[in-house]
């Protein structure tokens, strides 16, 4: 099997990381993998912020926190109750992925972005954990509009996810049994 194809199979959503800063270098690489994606009609309209500001990283683990909390959704709820918790799993580096919300296919270039930069780190040795739950502060909290404010996006562009990235703590998790009848083959 060739080594895409191994990186492909090996990557894991990984929550353990240890606080050990990424070097530039691996960074940049991530980085340029998330702005090679493809994009729709090659708009290249994904913005990448990259924050390695630990205090600013856990201003955002709070919001979200008390954002879960204020609207009572029950399985972050039971994780934002635990005073050591962190939607980024303490990973030392965060990308915020952002879209042109003019962009048709706006949200598939973020994805697309975004799976590059997992698969590049993967192939680096560096864990990703794709964060859903960043929404609560981006979306849904009363102060979105501020947050978002401090990352200087251009008018015109929202969150979409975010990437937590580190050196894995401990191994890798096995991965898990995939569903079956998922793919249908139609042949002619």
């Amino acid at each position: 099997m060739n080594e895409t194809i191994q990186t492909i199979l090996a990557r894991r959503s990984i929550r353990s990381f240890r606080p050990d800063p990424l070097s530039d270098q691996d960074l940049d690489v991530i980085v340029q993998a998330g702005l090679f994606a493809p994009s729709g009609m090659n708009r290249q309209g994904v913005r990448l912020v990259v924050i390695r500001d630990k205090n600013l990283i856990a201003q955002m683990d709070a919001l979200n926190a008390a954002e879960i909390l204020r609207q009572g959704y029950h399985l972050p709820r039971l994780q934002a109750d635990d005073p050591n918790y962190s939607a980024f799993w303490h990973a030392p580096v965060v990308i915020l992925v952002a879209e042109d919300k003019t962009a048709t296919w706006g949200h598939f270039d973020a994805g697309a972005a975004t799976e590059n930069m997992c698969l590049a780190a993967t192939s680096l040795g560096i864990g990703s954990l794709i964060v859903g739950s960043s929404r609560f502060v981006f979306f849904d909290s009363p102060d979105a509009d501020s947050v978002i404010a401090r990352f200087a996006l251009p008018e015109g562009y929202g969150y979409v996810v975010t990437l937590a990235l580190g050196y894995v703590d401990g191994g890798l998790p096995a991965p898990p049994p995939r569903k079956p009848d998922r793919a249908l083959y139609i042949d002619g």
